[in-house]
């Protein structure tokens, strides 16, 4: 419904930026954040997170990340994040790894916003709370998590 509404005032807005300054295309790790006063969020980031061979890396995540969280956390009006799970579709950004930078990343900067994590598949749930569970996060491991958390409507929380 979102595409749908706001995907042509989107994609118009993304080219306007990509060619202010004459360029065709996006870079590798570039980020784009705007608005429109309809949306029903605050900002809304548009990211580059592949190479153009669909590869990425955590250092490409990371950056991306780092620069979200830099721009939410100078703003007083937001409290979550909304992120999916960036350069994962293709290439070799798996799904566990990108947890864990973004779980570095969400502990490594004193932000007033709860992060969460949409993905389209309920079943990403348990991988994302398997890869969450390897390291010292803090996050629940998916035995202490409720039946129904991470599934539509119900999305994964980092604090």
């Amino acid at each position: 419904a979102l595409l749908d509404r706001y995907g042509k005032p989107i994609q118009e807005t993304l080219l306007k930026c990509i060619r202010s300054d004459g360029r065709r295309f996006a870079d590798t790790g570039e980020v784009f954040a705007f608005t429109h006063p309809e949306a029903p969020w605050k900002v809304l980031f548009a990211a580059v997170a592949v190479d153009p061979m669909y590869n990425s890396s955590a250092k490409i995540i990371s950056d991306i990340l780092k620069e979200v969280f830099a721009v939410c956390g100078a703003r007083d009006d937001v409290s979550r994040l909304v992120t999916t799970a960036l350069a994962t579709g293709y290439g070799d950004m798996t799904l566990e790894k990108f947890v864990q930078v973004l779980a570095a990343e969400s502990r490594a900067i004193n932000h007033p916003f709860h992060v969460v994590l949409a993905h389209p598949d309920p079943t990403a749930f348990d991988e994302c709370c398997a890869a969450l569970s390897k390291i010292d996060s803090g996050i629940p491991n998916p035995s202490d998590v409720p039946e129904n958390a991470g599934q539509e409507g119900n999305p994964m929380a980092f604090g």
